[in-house]
């Protein structure tokens, strides 16, 4: 350990910066820029676990229908329920969208904020994608099947931490198995329309109605570890930068 001006003690790198240190550039915890999505996170979390257990409840209720011992006013009561359902999955997916887009410009932001030390080829990945395109891919046709997930993977891979650049496999499966989810519930929603007909026989439209939903379910499970898995790795990034312009 070097020894400091004068006094002949050692240097402490966690020390406050002296009086006439360059001040830090940005917040306590990261690079100007930055700027933590923990609140937000947890906002997300809420929202899409609601959405989940929407769809846990219309498979239970699946599976009481169609194997429960219920009179027929039972069947048409619980039925009647069933729209209902349907409607507050789209409400809570609606709720989701502003919130969820807001995540993904911000982290483009932080990306970029980090990006000045983290070397010119991972700042050259992230300016691929503008912040606003972050939401604007999911509304081009045929292109937003694989260019939302390219974006979020492009500030995965911007936002590493010093200690997982030397992992063999970085982590980034958690957007994969998001995106994969997502894009599966998106067909079979498309796909289910042209299947269900009036007239179906119950028990292949319960089928029907289930597969659905356990699908979204798996898909909000996905979307929630992956915004835990981005917004975990972005705090800890900035927390490494913030510590190594404080030992300057």
């Amino acid at each position: 350990m070097e020894a400091g001006p004068g006094d002949g003690k050692g240097v402490n790198p966690y020390a406050p910066p002296s009086g006439d240190a360059a001040p830090f550039e940005g917040s306590t915890e990261g690079p100007a820029g930055y700027e933590s999505q923990a609140t937000l996170v947890q906002v997300l979390v809420g929202v899409i676990g609601l959405m989940a257990a929407v769809k846990c409840v219309t498979v239970a209720t699946v599976v009481v229908i169609q194997f429960g011992e219920l009179a027929k006013d039972q069947v048409a009561l619980l039925l009647q329920l069933s729209p209902w359902a349907n409607k507050l999955h789209r409400v809570t997916f609606l709720l989701c969208a502003v919130p969820f887009a807001m995540f993904l410009v911000r982290s483009n932001k932080n990306a970029r904020a980090m990006t000045s030390v983290n070397g010119r080829e991972l700042a050259a990945t992230v300016a691929k994608f503008t912040p606003a395109s972050m939401a604007w891919w999911f509304f081009v046709p045929v292109m937003n099947f694989v260019m939302p997930a390219q974006a979020v993977k492009a500030v995965w891979s911007c936002s590493a931490p010093a200690a997982a650049r030397s992992w063999p496999s970085d982590g980034d499966h958690v957007v994969t198995w998001w995106w994969g989810a997502f894009l599966v519930s998106w067909f079979y929603d498309s796909a289910s329309a042209y299947i269900a007909r009036p007239g179906m026989d119950p028990t292949s439209n319960n089928i029907l109605v289930a597969l659905h939903s356990i699908l979204w379910v798996v898909t909000c499970t996905a979307a929630i570890q992956m915004l835990r898995a981005l917004e975990r790795r972005q705090a800890t990034r900035a927390a490494e930068l913030a510590r190594r312009r404080r030992r300057r």
